[in-house]
């Protein structure tokens, strides 16, 4: 029975000697070629590939289109504080042309009760 239990100890022994040195020569082995891609991994690669391209390209175009839109609301916002302001400067026109005709109108009363004060003390 001693004898059993001896040489299943070398035997289990002998097997992790064999599986630990069995992989060192295979990590110095400079000259091994790596493993090619099958065709299943390659037509992976290349679909990863294509849509990664269609992503940056649809980024672009959205990227484009913001712009696009920004343009325009910035010119729309032009164009209504242009409006805005042709808008002020005619209503400021129209009231300074209201207070020269009223100032002219003040000036014509003045003048015209001056002339009736005048005329008055003329016919006392």
């Amino acid at each position: 029975m001693g004898l059993f239990f001896i040489s299943l100890y070398f035997i289990l022994a002998g097997m992790v000697i064999f599986g630990v040195f069995g992989h060192i020569p295979s990590h110095y082995n400079s000259q091994k070629k790596s493993p090619q891609p099958s065709k299943f991994e390659q037509k992976l690669k290349e679909s990863a590939q294509k849509s990664h391209e269609e992503r940056l390209q649809a980024e672009e175009k959205l990227k484009q289109t913001q712009e696009k839109l920004a343009q325009i609301k910035a010119e729309k916002a032009k164009e209504n504080r242009r409006k805005e302001e042709e808008k002020w400067a005619k209503y400021k026109e129209e009231a300074l042309m209201n207070r020269k005709e009223l100032q002219h109108l003040c000036e014509k009363d003045t003048n015209s009760v001056d002339e009736n004060n005048s005329s008055n003390d003329k016919e006392k």
